[in-house]
């Protein structure tokens, strides 16, 4: 019975992980909307045929290529910003978790707090000195809790 409520504990805390890293997502997609391509770019850009001049296919690329660029500048800039937000708070609850004794808790805390420094790691990965960073304190923080918690007896 004892390892049968370990596992619930467990899978508890792991669902309760979920729910927040999906509330936080959402939370952020509801209050500070990504910006979309077709604000940016036609979808369906003018048609090149056999019969359109090259001046016109190279004025088509041309635009094409602006608008994309144009796109992936404002794309970064917002996956740097909610890398700025998901990061520190992740990071917050990482350190939570470590001086809570409840299991679940400490799970949901931890587990929730992990997810989302990756998640923020994923969306920000052209900014290698915000990662490096990221990873060197997610480093920290897994030895200290190592250290605190899982030393031995």
């Amino acid at each position: 019975m004892i390892k049968n409520k370990l596992f619930v504990k467990i899978i508890f805390g792991i669902v309760l992980a979920v729910l927040i890293v999906s509330f936080l997502n959402v939370g952020i997609s509801l209050f500070y909307p990504e910006p979309k391509y077709n604000d940016y770019c036609d979808i369906y850009p003018r048609a090149i045929t056999a019969e359109t001049p090259d001046e016109e296919v190279e004025e088509i690329n041309k635009e094409q290529k602006r608008c994309n660029d144009e796109f992936e500048t404002v794309n970064n800039k917002y996956n740097r910003i909610v890398f700025f937000i998901l990061a520190p708070i992740g990071f917050a609850l990482l350190i939570i978790g470590t001086f809570i004794t409840n299991l679940t808790i400490q799970i949901m805390l931890m587990g929730s707090g992990f997810i989302n420094i990756v998640m923020a790691i994923m969306r920000n990965i052209q900014d290698k000195i915000s990662i490096f960073v990221a990873i060197g304190m997610l480093i920290v923080i897994g030895i200290i809790f190592t250290l605190k918690k899982l030393k031995d007896k």
